[in-house]
């Protein structure tokens, strides 16, 4: 029997927080997703802080993700604690997710069990914030794609660390027909779909320097100043 599950990430269309919770619904548990990017607050993160990050960046700063809670996610998972039983409380990368809020999920509901997940680095500052930090010895297990990520996550605090390789969807991981047009826009011996990070641009740098073509797509690289198209 499946498990109820509160799932709490960035889940917009494209993304792999929504195809992670749509795997988790292919398996039998039952899911319900809470956005924590929804689509006015994926907006001003694009029209404000990644210009404010671009400008740091330039200065020689690694800023740190955004903190803020603007999509009032804490109230609404506690909202739903109140309201619903729960086998699981997943939570995608959890930045803005304060302990607080994790502390009163688990006192309202002992038997739940609260996982993160991410698939980035996250012992490297940018991709921190300090809620992030100050709630990780909560959770009841933390899931990383990294390797080396184990043993940064349990010296950050986390009491459980499991390692996990990198997944694709085979709903939309999948051969598709395109057209000549779509060839010439999207083509390219090597492409890249991630958000800007300085030790990705400097990876993209030296296959360029090298002579090779490359294909980028993410947010973050035109805001960076370094010159850098990105295919929509």
């Amino acid at each position: 029997m499946g498990k109820r599950i509160l799932y709490v990430g960035p889940v917009w269309s494209g993304g792999t927080s929504l195809q992670r919770m749509s795997a988790l619904g292919d398996l039998g548990h039952i899911v319900i997703g809470l956005n924590t990017e929804p689509p006015e607050v994926r907006k001003a993160q694009r029209r404000l802080l990644r210009r404010i990050q671009g400008k740091l960046y330039r200065l020689g700063w690694e800023c740190n993700s955004p903190g803020d809670d603007l999509a009032g996610i804490n109230v609404k998972i506690l909202d739903h604690f109140r309201k619903s039983t729960w086998g699981i409380l997943w939570i995608d990368k959890g930045l803005t997710i304060l302990r607080e809020t994790l502390r009163v999920a688990k006192e309202l509901q002992p038997y739940c069990t609260i996982v993160g997940y991410s698939p980035d680095d996250m012992a490297t500052r940018h991709n921190q914030s300090p809620q992030f930090l100050r709630g990780l010895n909560l959770y009841d297990i933390y899931i990383t794609t990294k390797s080396y990520g184990v043993a940064e996550l349990k010296a950050l605090g986390c009491r459980h660390v499991l390692f996990c390789g990198n997944s694709y969807d085979p709903y939309f991981h999948r051969p598709v027909e395109i057209s000549e047009g779509e060839r010439k826009l999207l083509g390219g011996l090597v492409g890249f779909i991630g958000t800007f990070e300085s030790q990705r641009a400097e990876s993209m740098y030296r296959l360029a320097r090298a002579g090779i073509q490359i294909r980028i797509s993410g947010t973050g690289w035109s805001d960076a100043g370094l010159g850098i198209q990105t295919s929509s």
